[in-house]
């Protein structure tokens, strides 16, 4: 029986747990229901990683760029302005600085 496993991986050990079992991959030696016990995978799942290793020679997690941005460029600008201005240029108080160097306060406006 399996030892206690989170109920999510976040992607780092998603990566980890890809990059672990790449030799066990790579050596052919192992069918996928052997690879896919030890790392608490199906063997669904060790398919499609040995799938991904022979089209791209891989397995490392690729990003996901997500959907476009629904900003145009002005709008993106006229943000980065509001934020640099900051809540007091709007009548809103600031909320103390996060720490750190470089890192400007926290705020959002109130919803009228």
């Amino acid at each position: 029986m399996p030892g206690w496993l989170p109920t999510h991986l976040t992607r780092a050990q998603l990566e980890e747990r890809r990059l672990a079992a790449l030799d066990w991959l790579q050596q052919d030696t192992h069918s996928y229901a052997q690879i896919a016990e030890p790392f608490g995978v199906s063997v669904h799942t060790v398919n499609s990683w040995k799938t991904r290793l022979k089209r791209k020679g891989t397995i490392q997690a690729t990003v996901a760029p997500g959907p476009p941005s629904r900003l145009t460029p002005d709008q993106h600008a006229q943000l980065r302005t509001l934020l640099r201005e900051g809540p007091l240029a709007y009548g809103h108080q600031d909320h103390p600085p996060r720490p750190g160097p470089d890192r400007p306060s926290l705020w959002s406006l109130v919803s009228q």
